[in-house]
């Protein structure tokens, strides 16, 4: 009897030990995963921000540019016309600038003075370097967008690992649970301090285990076996249509191709017989017509 309540003593002790390592394992799992979590989107979300902030400036850099290149146009055009064009090395100035800036910011060459790039000398030269530089910008752009879709995935792929951890601290929970309760049962107590952690994994262990939506589950897949094969078949016919607006659309298509076949092959059936049944007619007083015609000429005299 002494060794029985030995072992029951012991195996209650082992029992509140591991209940109590539980919750510290609980907690220990929620804080791991919710600080790995947020370094990641923190990193992904400074690139991305990093990024677009990139793409904001070249594309601004590529508007003046453009904006430049239209003045310079301009003045060009104005002094070919024979009008005064004092300002004309003001104007292309800031062109210059712009140029030497989109040089350095794409080919990371060193700083380059605005007097070397002489803009003035000749419109090809102006076109060719606006040119390269803006098939420059477009690549690096479409560069930035597969970089931008790269990261969007990466949040994804993050937020879905983020729910599956959260899946698996409910169940973590749950287990926390059968243990506290396997305790209870046996009489003893186990003093573990709950905090915020536990109490929001306490809220959706409790939603998973909703006694009304999990009634409607099995009332559902009680009246879906009782279904019979066409029901069944017409049921799953359905959710597939209604799945998708892709599935909605080639399920009209296919209503409206059915009926106009449908509908030509009547109309074809009917005019075919109606000029079946008009040509017997016309042969029917044609015979007559001729039969009276010859046969009635000749057997006139002898009557």
């Amino acid at each position: 009897m002494k060794n029985n309540d030995l072992m029951e003593r012991t195996h209650d002790n082992r029992t509140k030990w591991w209940t109590a390592r539980g919750g510290g394992l609980l907690i220990v799992v929620v804080s791991i995963d919710r600080l790995l979590s947020s370094a990641k989107l923190g990193a992904v979300q400074s690139e991305l921000e990093a990024v677009t902030l990139q793409a904001s400036q070249q594309r601004t850099l590529i508007e003046s540019l453009e904006q430049d290149l239209l003045r310079v146009n301009a003045l060009e055009r104005q002094e070919a016309e024979g009008a005064p064009a004092d300002d004309g090395d003001s104007e292309t100035q800031p062109t210059a600038e712009l140029l030497s800036r989109a040089v350095n910011f794409t080919e990371g060459l060193p700083s380059l003075p605005t007097s070397e790039l002489k803009i003035g000398s000749s419109d090809s030269n102006l076109l060719s370097i606006v040119a390269s530089q803006r098939e420059r910008f477009r690549v690096r752009v479409h560069e930035l967008e597969a970089q931008n879709i790269q990261q969007q995935q990466q949040l994804g792929e993050l937020q879905l690992e983020l729910d599956q951890s959260r899946a698996d601290n409910v169940k973590l929970y749950g287990k926390i649970k059968f243990l506290q309760s396997y305790q209870g049962r046996k009489g003893g107590q186990v003093s573990v301090p709950a905090d915020d952690i536990e109490n929001r994994y306490s809220g959706e262990y409790e939603r998973h285990l909703d006694p009304f939506k999990t009634f409607n589950l099995q009332e559902k897949q009680r009246k879906y076996g009782q279904l019979r094969t066409h029901d069944k078949a017409t049921l799953g016919i359905g959710r597939w249509i209604m799945s998708s607006s892709q599935t909605r659309a080639i399920f009209f298509f296919y209503l409206v191709f059915l009926h106009l076949l449908v509908f030509t092959v009547l109309y074809r059936v009917a005019y075919t017989e109606s000029c079946k049944r008009d040509f017997a007619t016309d042969c029917v007083s044609k015979f007559q017509e001729h039969m009276h015609q010859v046969h009635g000429q000749q057997g006139g005299p002898h009557g």
